[in-house]
């Protein structure tokens, strides 16, 4: 498994939020459906103006995953980038994000399949097998500019994590 572990400071995303099924066959289907509406309806290339170089992500969109318990019947997930200031625009909200450390997975392949299969790989080999676990609340799924449906494509993986 291809990954590093950092440190961040905290920082800020805006970004465009709404609640999804805690079942994973449901949210498997619903999200990448939302990532499409995005494109269409304009919320993506919104988002892209607020991208300024050197900012945690670089030049990617994000998808903010927050975490779901066993008593939840939804979860939140939004499709975003880093913030550092101007005018919200309408739909958006700006998200404080504490300092962490990140387990940081690199994904290849093509979109959405080779990140659910990610997501699975992680949690059923990286953490139990590792010294960290995951802590925080939220992950990011950080995705450049590129072609999404290429085998080649090339994206991150970012877990909050803390020593068990």
């Amino acid at each position: 498994m291809d990954y590093r572990i950092e440190k961040k400071d905290a920082f800020r995303i805006i970004a465009k939020k709404r609640l999804f099924s805690c079942d994973r066959e449901i949210s498997k289907k619903e999200i990448p459906e939302f990532w499409q509406k995005c494109r269409k309806d304009g919320t993506i290339p919104a988002l892209c103006k607020y991208i300024k170089k050197g900012n945690v992500f670089g030049d990617s969109v994000i998808g903010a995953c927050f975490e779901c318990d066993a008593t939840d019947r939804d979860f939140p997930y939004a499709i975003g980038a880093a913030y550092d200031g101007g005018i919200v625009d309408n739909g958006m909200t700006v998200l404080e994000v504490p300092a962490h450390t990140w387990a940081i997975f690199r994904c290849t392949g093509a979109m959405p399949k080779a990140f659910q299969d990610l997501w699975h790989q992680v949690y059923a080999d990286f953490f139990p097998a590792n010294e960290y676990q995951p802590c925080g609340g939220i992950d990011f799924e950080v995705y450049p500019d590129g072609d999404i449906c290429s085998k080649d494509y090339r994206c991150e993986l970012w877990i909050a994590v803390e020593k068990k």
